[in-house]
């Protein structure tokens, strides 16, 4: 009889598990991090243009169209256009000139801990303009996956955002994704206000998808990251270190294979379980 509930066992465990990969219901463990390009802001490199460029390589960048050479003060306009002011990158400094000097240096008040690489981004926001910074990556969404993007924040030392229309300044980051007629929709977002994030150093916030259906709009489209304030009339936001995830939702037993290993198993279990004494005594 053992060795019955032996095949049994082994029979009802190579059934489920050719079941589950048949059915392509088991998915590789853990997280797959996504390319994402320029996510650290480390490319153009500002120093040669003083230490701050309104470009940031990698990235699709809106706002309000620059002017001419004159009108962009210490800084060399960016080859070919539309550009827009409003965006760029910025070296992170952690000394700064010594007004009154000797010592010709000292430590940097809005030094930002916490960043990842020598630059940060910058996005300086305006209540009468659509500034952005978007990117759209090469991947797809996939059914099954929750997608998470995740991007370091902080504000400006000098310039924090403001909103003079009264309400709390905030900045959204997105998932997005593109319809068959290029419409963008949101897929999720996830508000940040001002009060949330501080001038010298920087705080991860994420927006997370959730495992998409494989009958969602955006199964096959391209994975959008948006970032822009919402809610404010100026001041400069900080952004470092973007990050996306993809996680296949778990392999989990159907009730199939679940009811056959407590046949094999449970009722085995249960007659061993019998006292001995009354064993023998059958």
């Amino acid at each position: 009889m053992k060795s019955v509930h032996v095949f049994l066992a082994v029979f009802c465990g190579l059934f489920t598990i050719s079941s589950l990969i048949g059915a392509r219901i088991i998915a590789p463990a853990g997280a797959a991090m996504l390319p994402v390009a320029g996510a650290s802001f480390e490319s153009p490199n500002s120093l040669a243009q003083g230490g701050i460029f309104p470009e940031a390589d990698g990235w699709i960048e809106t706002g309000p169209v620059g002017g001419p050479a004159p009108d962009f003060p210490g800084f060399e306009v960016p080859p070919g256009g539309p550009f827009t002011l409003n965006t760029g990158v910025f070296f992170n400094s952690p000394v700064t000139n010594n007004p009154t000097p000797p010592p010709a240096f000292i430590a940097n008040p809005s030094f930002v801990t916490n960043a990842d690489g020598l630059q940060l981004a910058y996005l300086f926001a305006k209540d009468d303009a659509e500034i952005s910074f978007q990117q759209t990556l090469q991947d797809v969404y996939q059914p099954d996956t929750t997608y998470t993007f995740t991007i370091a924040l902080g504000k400006s030392f000098f310039l924090p955002p403001l909103n003079l229309d009264g309400g709390e300044p905030t900045m959204e980051i997105r998932l997005v994704y593109e319809d068959d007629a290029g419409q963008s929709h949101s897929l999720a977002q996830t508000p940040i206000t001002a009060a949330e994030v501080a001038n010298t150093t920087l705080t991860d916030f994420a927006v997370s998808s959730g495992a998409l259906p494989v009958d969602h709009p955006a199964i096959g489209a391209s994975i959008r990251l948006w970032i822009d304030p919402t809610q404010g009339t100026s001041g400069v936001w900080i952004l470092d270190n973007a990050r996306v995830t993809a996680v296949p939702e778990p392999a989990v037993l159907t009730s199939f294979g679940v009811l056959a290993w407590w046949f094999a198993f449970g009722k085995r279990r249960r007659r061993s379980d019998v006292p001995a004494s009354r064993s023998s005594n059958a």
